[in-house]
C-alpha cells in the first residue's frame, strides 16, 4: 500500500498567489523603462553651415556622370592611391629599395590577410617567410601579389618586388 502525502490546498493556493505576483512584478518591471534625463539645451552655432538652394541636374552633367561610369569592364584602377590635398605619401617617403644581398623569390596570399614569401638573403638557403616573421634584419609585415613589405628593427621600410622572368 502506498501512501501519499497530503497537501493543504491553503499551502497550494498561498504558492500559486506567491507565483503569480513574482511573474508579475518581473513583467512589469521588463516592460516599463527607466524615464530620460531631460535633453540639454543647445545654443545654435553661428558657423553651421547653411542649406544653400538645390540646382537642378543638367542634362550635359548628367551625361558626363553616366560616360564615367565606375563599373564599366575596360575601367582600370589609378596607378596612385587618392591622397587629400596636403596629405603626403607616408608610403612613398618611407618606403626605399630593398637592399641588394636580398631577393625575393615569391609570395603567397591567403584570406584574412595571411600570406607568406620566399625569400632568400645573400648566399644562404632561399628560407619561408611568414607574416610577422623575420629573415635576417626585416620583419614581413605584408604580402600581396608580387611583392611584400618588409620593416626593420629601426622602422626603416623595404618594399621587395618579385623579378619578372627573363630579368
Amino acid at each position: 500500500m502506498t501512501v501519499r502525502p497530503r497537501v493543504s490546498p491553503a499551502l497550494a493556493l498561498a504558492v500559486l498567489l506567491s507565483s503569480l505576483g513574482g511573474a508579475a512584478w518581473s513583467f512589469r518591471r521588463a516592460v516599463l523603462t527607466d524615464p530620460l534625463p531631460p535633453a540639454a539645451a543647445v545654443a545654435p552655432r553661428s558657423n553651421a553651415p547653411t542649406v544653400g538652394i538645390r540646382v537642378p541636374v543638367t542634362a550635359t552633367k548628367l551625361a558626363e556622370a553616366v560616360g564615367k561610369d565606375p563599373f564599366h569592364p575596360e575601367r582600370r584602377r589609378p596607378g596612385v592611391r587618392f591622397r587629400l590635398p596636403g596629405e603626403g605619401s607616408t608610403a612613398a617617403n618611407d618606403t626605399t629599395q630593398t637592399p641588394s644581398v636580398f631577393k625575393l623569390i615569391g609570395t603567397a596570399t591567403m584570406a584574412e590577410g595571411k600570406g607568406f614569401a620566399m625569400c632568400q638573403l645573400g648566399a644562404e638557403p632561399p628560407k619561408l617567410v611568414r607574416i610577422g616573421e623575420s629573415i635576417g634584419d626585416l620583419t614581413l609585415k605584408n604580402v600581396q601579389p608580387g611583392r611584400a613589405l618588409f620593416v626593420t628593427s629601426g622602422g626603416k621600410r623595404y618594399e621587395a618586388r618579385v623579378p619578372k622572368a627573363g630579368s
